[in-house]
């Protein structure tokens, strides 16, 4: 259903109940550092001006997008829909930022913007124009630092092979990730559209899998006919939230935390 409307979908087309937002969390916090923001998601589903007002208590305000860049780098769900600052004023006849930021950049998918809807989504990195009553995750900003599950985490941009990705991680944070459970799967799933680096690799004199903070491997979530050989394809990392081997000598992107992680 959009609006008072309704759609067919194929049965796998992934949308927000309007009790929840798709995930299967409550209003779930996994901040992502991107230079001097953090970046956060809350999952329950809320309208437009009820998302910003918890955006505004919680934290600073929805989201505001400058560049492409900034679309790459928001951890908010590339496979969701999620609220943005962006809305439409009457009384200006124009789209505005809710932070009051100018508008330099939009990326509103093909007939898009709607004259009918007033307030923004983002969806696999473009704009869509909807209802400002319709039920949607948002996607939140701050200035501060946040810390969850006592760590925080930051994507990496540049790439890297494994071993100097945990060099960075471990000079400039703590380690690379690890995930201990379905649930922590599914918060970096939804949270990362890209391929990346994760802290699983195989050791050769323990002949078993390892995280690289130490921590027990308790959960594993591979991919189809994974792991492969172990020798040849070590290391590991994630995408669309399954978990794959391959050379360590490959370039990924990469995620980091800071704190202590899922203890």
């Amino acid at each position: 259903m959009e609006g008072e409307y309704w759609y067919t979908r194929p049965c796998n087309y992934t949308l927000f109940s309007s009790c929840n937002a798709g995930t299967g969390f409550p209003d779930t916090v996994v901040p992502v550092s991107s230079d001097d923001k953090t970046f956060v998601c809350l999952w329950s589903g809320k309208g437009w001006s009820v998302a910003q007002q918890a955006c505004r208590t919680k934290y600073t305000d929805l989201v505001s997008i400058h560049s492409q860049e900034d679309v790459e780098k928001l951890p908010s769900s590339f496979y969701y829909y999620v609220w943005i600052g962006l809305y439409f004023s009457v009384n200006d006849s124009s789209w505005k930022w809710s932070n009051g930021n100018s508008i330099h950049f939009t990326n509103w998918a093909s007939g898009e913007p709607n004259s009918s809807n007033h307030c923004a989504v983002l969806f696999q990195g473009l704009f869509y124009s909807k209802p400002c009553t319709d039920f949607y995750a948002s996607s939140c900003y701050t200035d501060n630092p946040l810390i969850t599950d006592n760590a925080t985490y930051t994507f990496v941009w540049s790439i890297k092979p494994w071993s100097a990705a945990k060099r960075a991680c471990q000079t400039n944070f703590t380690n690379l990730v690890s995930i201990e459970s379905k649930d922590d799967n599914k918060k970096f799933t939804a949270l990362f559209y890209h391929v990346f680096w994760i802290g699983l690799s195989y050791n050769t004199t323990n002949n078993d899998w390892e995280w690289s903070n130490g921590n027990p491997v308790n959960f594993t979530n591979w991919g189809t006919r994974e792991p492969r050989n172990s020798t040849l394809y070590p290391c590991v990392y994630m995408k669309l939230g399954s978990w794959y081997t391959t050379s360590c000598s490959q370039y990924l992107r990469f995620l980091c935390y800071k704190g202590i992680m899922f203890i």
